[in-house]
């Protein structure tokens, strides 16, 4: 478990050896200004695709001194994702990162079924944040990929969840299925949804974690309203993961916590044979680089 990010990136810049990083569409100054950071850091070793001589402009300003053969030209981003993608089935690369291009152009390579690195399940997005206010680095999913999950959806969303911070060191996971109200609802098809993971955790055929919900947000950290409320859950106060009822309010939340609630956040795309660097373009560079740190102990 990680108190915060200071904590995972000293881990990140203490792994030997450094991973290798593919990154797709290579052109956006975050993005680069990130990878250059972490590879400075000895985090990650970096594969860039996309525009050669627009990419080496880039570094070049950024004082990044990157060996040539680093960079692959690919004129399209398709093609570069393409590539990307290529590296890390090939095993030149460890992991994958989302540069200066559509989400939907980067997981249509991922998930190609020829030359792709689909796995055949779920792919989704979790956020982790760091706030001020609270305890350890929890995670929300989706705000980014799937838009409406059904039930069957949702319960590969918690299995990728799960392994991702069991990865990171978190024992039995606690999940929040988040919702506006705590009573089921036949009118709220996410309050049934909620109902029935519960029963699913607690006959063990979710993996190891114990969920709650339906939670609204309050009593997933208030712990206070919680007592008002005569709320009684194991997830108040010590929850690990939000599971969104769908994109809109995945997205909405992840926006207001890192605008409004002074976050941290890092980004990562769970469910094909390597964990992916995602976040979205008005995100910060320090963002990027955490999200670099978290991917990179998360591959391989």
């Amino acid at each position: 478990m990680y108190k915060d990010f200071g904590e995972l990136v000293e881990k990140a810049k203490a792994a030997t050896p450094m991973k290798t990083m593919a990154v797709a569409a290579a052109l956006d100054d975050h993005v680069l200004a990130a990878v250059c950071r972490a590879y400075r850091d000895g985090i990650v070793d970096p594969l860039l695709f996309g525009k050669k001589e627009e990419i080496k402009k880039i570094i070049g300003a950024l004082g990044m001194p990157l060996p040539e053969e680093q960079i692959i030209d690919a004129q399209t981003p398709e093609d570069a994702a393409s590539l990307a993608v290529q590296a890390v089935r090939n095993g030149s690369a460890k992991f994958l990162m989302k540069g200066l291009l559509d989400t939907s152009v980067m997981l249509k390579a991922v998930l190609d079924k020829e030359n792709g690195i689909g796995t055949g399940g779920v792919i989704s997005c979790i956020g982790m944040f760091s706030l001020p206010c609270y305890k350890k680095i929890f995670g929300l999913s989706d705000g980014a990929v799937i838009m409406f999950p059904d039930l069957n959806t949702k319960i590969q969303i918690i299995k990728n969840a799960i392994r991702v911070f069991s990865q990171m060191g978190y024992e039995r996971i606690k999940i929040a299925a988040l919702s506006s109200v705590e009573k089921v609802n036949p009118k709220m098809p996410d309050t049934l949804d909620a109902q029935a993971l519960k029963e699913m955790c607690q006959k063990g055929e979710l993996g190891n974690c114990v969920l709650d919900g339906p939670m609204p947000y309050d009593l997933v950290f208030d712990e206070e309203a919680a007592r008002i409320k005569k709320y009684e859950s194991a997830v108040t106060g010590d929850a690990d993961f939000l599971l969104m009822p769908d994109i809109v309010s995945g997205n909405i939340l992840s926006k207001v916590l890192r605008l409004h609630a002074n976050a941290e956040l890092a980004g990562v795309i769970v469910g094909a044979k390597c964990p992916i660097v995602l976040t979205s373009r008005g995100t910060s560079v320090e963002s990027k680089y955490l999200s670099i740190a978290v991917v990179s102990q998360m591959a391989g």
